[in-house]
This record gives C-alpha cells, sequence and structure tokens, in this order.
C-alpha cells in the first residue's frame, strides 16, 4: 500500500506523529480530518443545528494550513458538543483541499436514508460547487445493508451529476487490535461502547473488498491515483 491517510474526527491532534511513523516505514501519509458539518451556524440556537460528518485531505503544505483553519475555527466559533463547520466555511477555506462526501452519517448519506432525491442532488450540488473536480462520493466495503444502500445511491448521483466515486476503508483500528480490546477486563461501559462497532471496521487490504471490485471495476486503482494526488503537507517539522 503505497499511501494511508489519517482522518480523525474534528481535530487533527494525531497527524504529526502519524505523518512521521508512516514516514519512517517509507509509507506516503495522507493529512485529513473528519470534520463535523452543519449546513449553516447562523441559527439562534446552536442546538438547531445538525451534526454531519465529511471527509477532507490535504494536498500540499498550504492546504494542510486551510484544513488546520477550519480545524480551529471549528472549535472557536462552531463548537457545540463537537467542532462544527459550516457550508460557508467550507467555501472559505476550499483551496486545493480533496473531499469525500463521507460515511453513513454524512449529510448526503442521510438524505439517501431518508430517499429525498431533490435534497440529495441538492447537497451533492453544493459540494462539487464549494471543491469542484475535488469532490469525490465516498463508497465504502462496509458489510452492512445500509452501506450497500448509501453506495448505490451514491452510484446513481455520481452518474446524473458527473462527480467520480472514490472507495475508502473506513479503518478504526486494526483487526488483531479489536479483539484484543473486546476482551479487556474491567470497566463494563468501555467494553460495550467497543462491541457496538461493526466488526468491519477494521483495516482491510483490496483482497477483502470485493464488493466494491465488482459493483465499480477499477474503482480501487483510481482510488490509489487519488493517493498519488495529495504531496507531503509539510517538508518539515511542526
Amino acid at each position: 500500500m503505497p499511501a494511508v491517510a489519517v482522518t480523525d474526527h474534528g481535530n487533527l491532534f494525531g497527524a504529526y506523529e502519524f505523518f512521521e511513523k508512516a514516514k519512517a516505514r517509507g509509507v506516503k501519509p495522507i493529512i485529513g480530518c473528519e470534520l463535523y458539518v452543519t449546513p449553516t451556524l447562523k441559527l439562534e440556537k446552536p442546538s438547531d443545528g445538525k451534526n454531519y460528518h465529511l471527509t477532507v485531505l490535504c494536498m500540499n503544505e498550504q492546504e494542510y494550513r486551510n484544513l488546520s483553519r477550519l480545524v480551529t475555527r471549528g472549535y472557536f466559533e462552531g463548537f457545540y458538543r463537537r467542532p462544527r463547520v459550516d457550508h460557508e466555511m467550507l467555501s472559505e477555506h476550499n483551496e486545493g483541499l480533496i473531499v469525500l462526501s463521507g460515511c453513513m452519517s454524512s449529510e448526503l448519506s442521510q438524505a439517501i436514508f431518508k430517499k429525498e432525491q431533490k435534497e440529495q442532488i441538492r447537497i451533492a450540488s453544493i459540494y462539487k460547487e464549494i471543491f469542484g473536480d475535488r469532490y469525490y462520493l465516498e463508497v465504502q466495503a462496509i458489510a452492512l445493508e445500509e452501506q450497500r444502500r448509501v453506495n448505490r445511491g451514491l452510484r446513481r448521483i455520481g452518474e446524473r451529476l458527473g462527480i467520480k466515486l472514490a472507495a475508502t476503508n473506513d479503518c478504526h483500528f486494526l483487526a488483531a487490535i479489536w479483539h484484543r480490546l473486546i476482551s479487556l477486563p474491567g470497566n463494563r461501559i468501555i467494553r460495550k461502547s467497543i462491541s457496538s462497532y461493526p466488526r468491519r471496521l477494521p483495516y482491510m487490504t483490496t483482497g477483502i473488498c470485493p464488493a466494491l471490485t465488482i459493483a465499480s471495476p477499477g474503482l480501487l486503482t483510481k482510488q490509489l491515483k487519488l493517493g498519488g494526488l495529495s504531496k507531503t503537507p509539510y517538508s518539515k517539522k511542526l
């Protein structure tokens, strides 16, 4: 695997350690973040805004700075339980960022679940207008019917609006570590929280992603090319 990305939820805290360790092992590090997005922060009550997930990756050092600004503004201007940004902020700091539509908790995926076709097109069009050809529809090989439903919806939207698909591995932990965590003695609440994750969220190789390969031949090869778009976000230590 020539490249790997880190996309922690709402922060860049692990970026430097990840960058150093990936470089040391000859793997190309791609810095990113799974942002919490609400359509607008201009609400009377912060609690009125909804939180959606959005995958954002850097292409180079300048775009790393743009992502850092988004994360910082999320904490200082949009924080309500989580650091949030809105469409306006994304537009202001969009330069060079590669954006994927996100997981099942994304704005677009939720519209697919609600079977709101006009809303799906509206949301995808907003992001396409902001990011242009740097916006991709994110399909995943998670073995859940909900994910397969999202994948089908994203393919339809992509065909209609001319937006490319990007295959990702929603990896929360290595498979071996998952089994070790679930067997930890002690706090039952922690064990219950860990066990609620689908077993389909560990690291997977392309050999275990047949669902995506069959549904969209050549998609994983294209995803490797997507990794090649991203250059080292910074050439010196932070």
